[in-house]
């Protein structure tokens, strides 16, 4: 992927291999991943950063990543789209997504089934310039 279409990435999970497994991979295919282990952690980065997309295990200590999002919704009219994933089989998460949630992946996930949902990102952004 080249520097045109490289997207800015917010990881959030609390569980570190994980983290650090999407981290590699995102910018291999060349995109600029960043990685927060909470949800506050992730809202300091959220609000002094600029991010083309989150991506958020729904299931993490102290708030989860519903939570986060609700909480990102509530307190900033501009923010980016999020991408979800769980290994909990009765995920809360439910469709049609409410706006703002580009999806789900159920864990575990190929990277491929990732790659493959990043131009939607591409395209919500060319969509808010045109």
């Amino acid at each position: 992927m080249n520097t045109a279409t490289s997207l800015s990435i917010l990881l959030v999970d609390d569980e570190l291999e994980l983290l650090t497994s999407l981290s590699m991979y995102l910018r291999v295919i060349g995109h600029n991943p960043w990685t927060a282990v909470s949800a506050d952690e992730a809202e300091r980065l959220i609000r002094s950063n600029r991010f083309d997309l989150v991506i958020c295990d729904v299931i993490m200590p102290q708030m989860s990543g519903l939570e986060f999002f609700q909480r990102i919704k509530a307190s900033m009219p501009s923010f980016p789209p999020f991408l979800f994933y769980s290994g909990v089989l009765d995920c809360p998460i439910k469709t049609p997504f409410e706006p703002g949630i580009l999806g789900f992946l159920q864990k575990p996930f190929s990277m491929t089934t990732l790659t493959d949902l990043l131009p939607k990102v591409t395209q919500i952004h060319s969509d808010r310039i045109g």
